[in-house]
C-alpha cells in the first residue's frame, strides 16, 4: 500500500480527498512507486513519464 509519512488516512476509492502536505523528495518517491495518472496543470499524464527537474 503506498505511505505517504504523517498520512492517517487511506482511500480505496476515487473521488474527493484530503490535501497533502510533502516534500518534493517524498512526492517523487511516492510517484515512483508504480505507474499511475498524475494530474498536472489540469492534464493527467503517467508518472513514469514524468520530468520531475522540470517540476515544483
Amino acid at each position: 500500500m503506498p505511505f505517504i509519512e504523517n498520512g492517517d488516512n487511506y482511500f480505496l476509492s476515487s473521488g474527493s480527498l484530503d490535501t497533502f502536505h510533502v516534500s518534493r523528495e517524498e512526492l517523487i518517491e511516492f510517484v515512483q512507486l508504480e505507474e499511475v495518472p498524475v494530474r498536472i496543470d489540469g492534464e493527467l499524464r503517467w508518472s513514469t513519464a514524468l520530468q520531475f527537474e522540470k517540476l515544483l
